[in-house]
């Protein structure tokens, strides 16, 4: 099995607050940035856990990257919020985050 440890860079244990000012910076290093939020985005929007790589995502990671391993890496770094993922909040937080929560649909 693949984990976020078999991948240098990614994180292996939680992180600091002060390594949270990027959120799409799962590495660390700011590496495959565009990536990142990509995956991350789509973990958001999703109603289900992801099966394949979301579109125009897989090429943002180095040859070999499996998806598991790159969800777990994200899930480890963002574990307070990891339990919203895949749960199609996407739209929701949205809403909320432009102060428009009370809006439906």
């Amino acid at each position: 099995m693949t984990t976020a440890r078999s991948f240098p860079g990614w994180p292996t244990s939680a992180p600091e607050q002060s390594s949270l000012s990027d959120l799409y910076d799962i590495s660390g290093d700011g590496t495959c940035r565009d990536g990142w939020k990509k995956l991350i985005n789509a973990l958001l929007f999703a109603s289900k856990p992801l099966s394949a790589w979301p579109n125009d995502t897989r090429d943002e990671f180095p040859r070999g990257t499996k998806l598991k391993a790159a969800i777990g890496a994200i899930k480890l770094k963002h574990a307070a919020i990891a339990p919203l993922f895949e749960h199609g909040l996407g739209y929701e937080l949205m809403r909320r985050e432009r102060g428009d929560s009370n809006h439906p649909g």
